[in-house]
């Protein structure tokens, strides 16, 4: 191919990848713990499998869907009582910030993102040619909303931040949050992903502030992660300029259908969260107890995790763990999180294989 006919910038652009293939982790290993991705490893994969054994049996897989599942954001709406108009779904909420970035972002415009924190962000960021600006946490991960607003111009068209936030864990002060809405002129993008695990939702803020939109995901909480379904919650009028430039049909029939079945599974979901929330307090302890380890409190269903060794590294950390055929997250190459690694909250039985592995690894 002609490398001229590809965009200038593409050529010092990575692409967006996971860090390991688990299969070739379990080939050379002969086994594989993978506790790198967030999923939710709580849920009754059984009860959610025969769920969509049962949805199969309503697609008519030789016709379209309808092209902006109108279905399906009625059924959104009505789980969180708002209109259908206040929400807008895509191919997981990797697809919705997609489509939020190419509605407000072009070249000459700036957009603003809360360090450290998911790189998708980044990356859809830049793909539109838009200027990225990250706004460091403190060293605590707390969040200070006067920095941000400084950071912000008259060409300012986004601010996004992950709360919890990916990867540190914590859920930010919900007031620091409401004050961003009130002083800033741009629009706040708060992606959810992780609040089901935590203390709040902005949702109940969405009819005051015009400016807000909030991201969520059913590959988290609801354990759906391979279906690949998102959405967005936001004063209708931003919902209509983002369905404007939404690819048609955004969210696959089997995932149409199952949300609805999945969102009336209350007791199921919740209990699901409330293991993870336990079994997440006393794995921050195991974690805490092992020398040379300092585990951060976390609201999602993930942990951080720092190397204090000086004689070690989290890179060295996590190597050995892959030789061992346990999989996390390598979080070190991000701002104020050196030799830090990412774990996902696992029943108590992975979870001890893992407290092993890692005690192990660092002796």
């Amino acid at each position: 191919m002609n490398s001229k006919l590809v965009r200038g910038f593409l050529k010092e652009f990575e692409k967006y990848t996971s860090e390991v293939h688990f299969k070739k982790i379990a080939s050379d290993s002969g086994r594989v713990l993978k506790l790198d991705g967030n999923e939710n490893l709580f849920l009754n994969n059984n009860h959610i499998n025969r769920i969509i054994r049962d949805s199969l049996n309503e697609i008519e897989t030789n016709i379209y869907t309808d092209t902006l599942c109108q279905d399906l954001r009625e059924s959104i709406g009505r789980h969180f009582h708002l209109p259908a108009d206040y929400v807008m779904v895509g191919n997981g909420a990797d697809g919705v910030i997609d489509t939020i970035v190419k509605t407000f972002l072009e070249p000459g415009v700036n957009a603003i993102v809360v360090e450290p924190t998911y790189s998708i962000y980044k990356f859809f960021i830049k793909i539109m040619g838009a200027v990225y600006r990250p706004a460091l946490l403190e060293d605590d991960f707390s969040l200070t909303s006067e920095k941000i607003i400084e950071l912000c111009d008259d060409k300012t068209k986004l601010i996004f931040l992950c709360s919890p936030n990916n990867p540190t864990g914590n859920q930010f002060n919900y007031d620091e949050i409401i004050n961003l809405l009130e002083k800033s002129h741009s629009i706040l993008v708060v992606d959810e992903a992780y609040a089901e695990f935590g203390n709040y939702s902005l949702i109940p803020a969405l009819r005051k502030y015009q400016n807000l939109i909030v991201l969520k995901t059913m590959s988290k909480a609801y354990g759906l992660a391979s279906l690949r379904a998102g959405y967005c919650l936001a004063n209708p009028e931003i919902v209509e300029e983002l369905l404007k430039v939404s690819p048609p049909y955004p969210v696959n029939i089997i995932a149409q259908k199952i949300i609805p079945k999945i969102f009336a599974q209350v007791k199921l979901i919740l209990n699901a969260i409330k293991k993870i929330q336990v079994q997440r307090s006393r794995l921050v302890k195991q974690l805490n107890n092992i020398t040379g380890v300092e585990a951060y409190p976390s609201d999602a269903n993930f942990i951080l995790f720092r190397i204090t060794d000086k004689k070690l590294t989290g890179n060295i950390v996590h190597e050995r763990l892959l030789k061992k055929g346990i999989i996390l997250r390598n979080r070190g190459s991000l701002p104020k999180l050196e030799n830090c690694l990412r774990v996902t909250v696992c029943p108590p039985m992975e979870s001890e294989i893992f407290i092993e592995a890692l005690k192990e690894c660092m002796s």
